[in-house]
């Protein structure tokens, strides 16, 4: 468990998992609690805030998703990560390239509206279209 103390006195921490590091709590400076879970892998799974409100995060490889719906993989994408905030999905898929570059975004917010941003880049790894 890490503890900082601020100019004012108050108090804040973090504990981390004593095997992988990843972290588990977050306790601020006014007492409110965020607890996180991890997968197998050490990934973020599950953030879980004081108000009882969740962030779930998700990650698949493309060749695992259904290939007859919208969240199906662009061409050129190996992997997806989701992330519900709220009510709102997202979901960016990302090449095999060492940086992993976004290839696709899809944003629905909690009305059902979706939003899609397409990234097109050049050989050198700059953005040439979105």
């Amino acid at each position: 468990r890490t503890a900082t103390t601020n100019a004012l006195g108050f108090r804040s921490s973090t504990s981390r998992d004593p095997y992988g590091g990843s972290k588990l709590t977050e306790t601020s400076t006014t007492g409110a609690v965020t607890t996180h879970l991890s997968d197998t892998m050490l990934r973020e799974a599950t953030t879980t805030f004081s108000d009882g409100t969740q962030d779930v995060h998700t990650q698949r490889w493309c060749s695992d998703l259904d290939n007859n719906d919208l969240f199906r993989c662009p061409d050129g994408a190996v992997f997806a990560m989701g992330l519900t905030h709220k009510g709102r999905l997202s979901v960016s898929y990302h090449d095999g390239s060492e940086s992993s570059r976004t290839v696709r975004k899809i944003v629905i917010t909690n009305g059902g509206r979706a939003t899609i941003k397409d990234s097109t880049y050049d050989e050198r790894g700059k953005i040439i279209a979105e």
